[in-house]
């Protein structure tokens, strides 16, 4: 989903045989100032129905969008789902870089960069198929690079597949040979019953949007402020990312530091400043608040209501489930995996098997009800149809409406920020970085 606010500067460009979906981000909130084109995308297996509805190579397709959207005024990403194992092959042409006097004789006509410098991509992953095949040479033709096992912060070297055969990387984020520096955070997340895929959280860099100037002129006071939250599914990578950093704490901690009031103060400044950058990147959120003169009382309502089928022993082998996921999100060894893949369908058939018991004695009441109490019966059904679920047009012209007449923010270019994309779930959005000016 696209925030409202930063509407105006993405767009969906494109939807390719419906599983590619092609992002533009305006070149008004990068910070190279080129438009990315974000590709979005899944590729059906080889054995998948897909390729009998659509008689295409979706390869060949997706090189094709690659090639188009790569120009002098765009650079092009790719993330998401596409089934492809590469292990630790070659993404970028070996042994290709130019030799002394061609470099000097040449570079500046061709202004070549070779792969030399890219840091060794690694993968638990070691096994291959022809996708992998596939994907990598898509990489050497087109100059996109993958980031899985290759981002700073060590966070992006885990399995993204959890299955009943295995585990494997077939998630991935491509980008150009030479962007890999606005790739600020690339975070392969915990897996959660929701899905057999691990979600990616990526950041990107980006300029910061500032308020219009009819929010400016409201009397409403706007602020933004950092707030922390702790998030269980990220503890195992903020810990890993502990130990690569621990280095530098270490030279902190062992430090000669001033024995007076300043020095002390200084020593824990830096202590808790080093630490902060380390551990914020996964429980950091940036927010702008506004504090209006009217105050609004808000009531929150929660709910936890159960299914009618959904009994005492169901939610046991769901938390014997759940317990299993934890564990194998803390060591992903075989004997952990094999205990997820038992519990998980142990509490599903038992789930279905409750679910069918229901649905057949529901049917069996309205049997009965029909025969007993006809006109109750027939009023059942009068109530559910009588309920209007439609949205109206009215109401789709009206939301459309307020889309394209609202004001465009101003770009401050002193000010940069990130755009965020969590997928599976796609979410897109724009953050702001307190000190960060330029």
């Amino acid at each position: 989903m696209i925030k409202k606010l930063f509407s105006n500067f993405i767009k969906v460009v494109k939807v390719l045989h419906d599983t590619i979906i092609w992002l533009q981000v305006s070149k008004d909130v990068t910070i190279c100032g080129q438009d990315y084109y974000v590709g979005c995308v899944y590729l059906p297996p080889i054995s998948s129905n897909y390729y009998k509805m659509y008689e295409c190579d979706i390869f060949y397709e997706l090189i094709n969008c690659v090639e188009k959207y790569s120009t002098e005024s765009s650079k092009v990403f790719l993330l998401g789902d596409m089934n492809a194992r590469t292990a630790i092959g070659n993404d970028f042409i070996k042994h290709d870089s130019l030799y002394g006097s061609i470099f000097d004789d040449f570079n500046h006509i061709f202004n070549y960069m070779s792969d030399n410098n890219l840091p060794v991509r690694r993968n638990p992953d070691q096994g291959t198929n022809e996708y992998g095949t596939k994907l990598l040479n898509l990489c050497r033709s087109t100059g996109l690079r993958i980031v899985n096992g290759r981002h700073k912060d060590g966070t992006a070297n885990d399995f993204t597949f959890c299955g009943s055969r295995g585990m494997s990387v077939v998630d991935y984020l491509i980008v150009p040979f030479d962007y890999f520096h606005i790739v600020e955070q690339f975070i392969v997340s915990n897996f959660t019953s929701f899905s057999d895929h691990a979600p990616l959280h990526i950041r990107l860099q980006c300029k910061a949007l500032s308020y219009t100037h009819e929010q400016q002129n409201l009397n409403v006071s706007s602020s933004t402020f950092d707030s922390f939250r702790w998030n269980d599914d990220l503890k195992e990578q903020c810990y890993e990312s502990l130990i690569l950093n621990s280095g530098l704490l270490s030279q902190i901690v062992f430090c000669d530091a001033k024995k007076s009031q300043d020095g002390i103060d200084n020593y824990i400044e830096t202590f808790t400043t080093q630490l902060t950058d380390i551990v914020a990147p996964f429980f950091r959120s940036t927010s702008n608040k506004s504090i209006d003169c009217q105050r609004t009382s808000r009531k929150f309502v929660c709910k936890t209501t159960d299914k009618p089928w959904f009994n005492c022993e169901c939610r046991r082998l769901r938390h014997v489930y759940l317990s299993a996921l934890n564990m194998f999100n803390k060591n992903k060894i075989a004997e952990n995996h094999q205990r997820l893949i038992s519990t998980k369908r142990q509490y599903k058939v038992f789930e279905n098997k409750l679910k069918r018991q229901y649905k057949h004695q529901e049917g069996d009441m309205l049997e009965h009800l029909r025969k007993s109490d006809p006109k109750k019966f027939y009023r059942m059904f009068q109530k559910k149809r009588a309920k209007n679920t439609e949205v109206p047009l009215s109401s789709f012209f009206e939301h459309f409406k307020e889309l394209s007449s609202s004001n465009t923010p101003i770009v401050n270019d002193t000010q940069r920020g990130c755009v965020t994309v969590c997928f599976w779930c796609f979410e897109l959005g724009i953050m702001n970085r307190p000190g960060t000016a330029g």
